[in-house]
């Protein structure tokens, strides 16, 4: 089994909307100024030779609307189809598509993969209906959520989807989030916990909130659901915002197995 890290491309921001209030102006401190940042966007691709996973299908540029907060920057190589085709691949040859939440980066290409199998948490994907039913706007950045899928699997407990594969429930951030863990022979166990836990400043501890979130008790809950099972498995967290850590991984077409 092979895991590959996507590369696609980054995000800019007020460091105060990953962690909210990591920088303020205080009596003492009146000049203090906040930090304009980068942070990643990838996705993740498990072969496990006779079926490909994706976990997330990343920003699509025709397709966003937070130029001014959070402006999306990515290079050609960069775009989710061509990370595909670094590795000989086509949308079509994806046999399942995971996808964390329906906020805009983290699932902006999943109209390209017309025949895969979807995953999606049952919460996440009633909100997003109720709201679209209703012709609202969910709140957060589901601009662009839909729900144009032919064949989903909607995750109300953690589930294995393969033996070395599972799929967690992390709400919090959103009404319904996935993370992912995944068992591999040579690295050993990596838990993708998306935006449950943007960076390790989120994670601490203590841990420390974004700026917004869906629920907030229970994105602390998740968090440590996070802790209990990093513990337990003896896992490595992989952050999902953290240009730090992604600055160390392995990016396609380079792999972990």
């Amino acid at each position: 089994m092979k895991l590959y890290i996507l590369d696609n491309g980054w995000m800019e921001c007020d460091e105060n909307w990953i962690v909210c209030l990591n920088s303020y102006k205080t009596k003492t401190n009146r000049e203090a100024t906040s930090r304009w940042i980068k942070i990643p966007v990838y996705c993740v691709l498990i072969d496990i030779g006779n079926e490909k996973i994706l976990f997330d299908t990343g920003q699509n540029p025709n397709e966003y609307d937070r130029s001014i907060r959070c402006p999306y920057y990515y290079r050609e190589e960069q775009l989710l189809i061509n990370q595909l085709k670094s590795l000989h691949l086509e949308p079509t040859d994806i046999d399942k598509v995971i996808l964390s939440h329906f906020h805009d980066d983290h699932c902006g290409n999943m109209d390209i993969f017309k025949s895969a199998e979807f995953y999606i948490a049952q919460d996440e994907y009633d909100y997003v209906k109720e709201a679209l039913d209703n012709h609202q706007k969910p709140k957060g950045a589901y601009k662009y959520a839909h729900l144009n899928i032919e064949k989903i699997h909607l995750v109300k407990e953690d589930i294995k989807i393969h033996d070395h594969i599972q799929l967690i429930n992390l709400p919090g951030h959103s009404k319904g989030l996935l993370g992912m863990i995944v068992h591999l022979e040579k690295e050993g166990t990596l838990l993708f916990p998306s935006d449950a836990v943007d960076t390790h400043l989120n994670y601490g501890p203590p841990a420390m909130p974004q700026y917004s979130q869906y629920n907030l008790e229970k994105y602390y809950e998740s968090i440590e659901k996070i802790r209990n099972l990093q513990e337990r498995l003896n896992a490595k967290i992989i952050f999902s915002h953290d240009m730090e850590q992604f600055m160390t991984l392995k990016k396609a077409p380079d792999y972990y197995e």
